[in-house]
């Protein structure tokens, strides 16, 4: 977490601490509220909106005390206010559905269409199952890492390889109905739009977090046990 949220601890017990910790820079953008708004929609992996999904900003670790929460309405949507430019990413959970994070990102303007999509426990272990069918792991005893891969015409990526800084116990590239693929590149074209399963699936035994890269691209991902981390990648 960077200087503003320090600065922001010390502004109720001592305006003199404050500015003694913080420099004029920091102080007047403090004092100007400089924020964005992030906004967008949670779903089921059926497309359904998911109402009183709990939707949190995460600059260091969930539960934070500076960490922005929303709650979804009706029509799954979710809007934030966090800081502008500090790196953050998203946890969002819900009873019955497996806790879901997003790489980390910075906004320096609002955003909108901030979507995801989250599994139910019973979905994600079927996920798991097709995979990782000789090994046969538990959801709740590792940290998985979800990938999905799309060019700039939103056709899936063949041929792309997935590398991590952080060795996952296990990977699969899967076939297009989410069974490991043999391979080590991704499987896309010619699947159906409503594949059934993410391109690419690993699981991690220590959580942490990863520099993930496909192709010259690059994200930074936070991997958390018993939870999923999903990203789509457009390299």
């Amino acid at each position: 977490m960077n200087i503003k949220s320090v600065c922001l601890l010390a502004v109720a017990p001592a305006l003199a601490f404050m500015l003694s910790a913080c420099s004029n820079d920091d102080i007047a953008d403090l004092l100007a509220g400089e924020s964005v708004t992030i906004s967008g929609t949670i779903t089921g992996t059926r497309g359904v909106a998911l109402e009183n999904v709990r939707v949190e900003a995460v600059y260091s670790s969930p539960g934070g005390a500076l960490n922005p929460v929303a709650i979804t309405d009706a029509g799954g949507n979710y809007a934030l206010q966090v800081f502008k430019n500090d790196t953050l990413y998203l946890h969002v959970s819900k009873s019955a559905y497996v806790t879901t994070n997003t790489a980390r990102a910075s906004f320096d303007v609002d955003q909108i269409n901030i979507d995801l999509t989250i599994y139910s426990e019973a979905e994600a272990q079927a996920v798991i199952d097709a995979a990782f069918v000789s090994t046969a792991p538990v959801l709740i005893n590792h940290d998985w890492l979800l990938i999905d891969l799309f060019d700039v015409n939103g056709d899936e990526l063949n041929g792309q390889t997935v590398i991590s800084t952080l060795m996952p116990t296990e990977h699969a590239y899967t076939e297009c109905d989410g069974t490991d693929s043999g391979g080590a590149v991704t499987t896309g074209a010619p699947c159906p739009v409503d594949r059934e399963a993410p391109m690419y699936i690993a699981y991690f035994d220590s959580p942490g977090e990863t520099s993930i890269s496909v192709d010259g691209g690059a994200m930074v991902v936070p991997i958390r046990m018993g939870e999923f981390t999903y990203v789509v990648f457009e390299p």
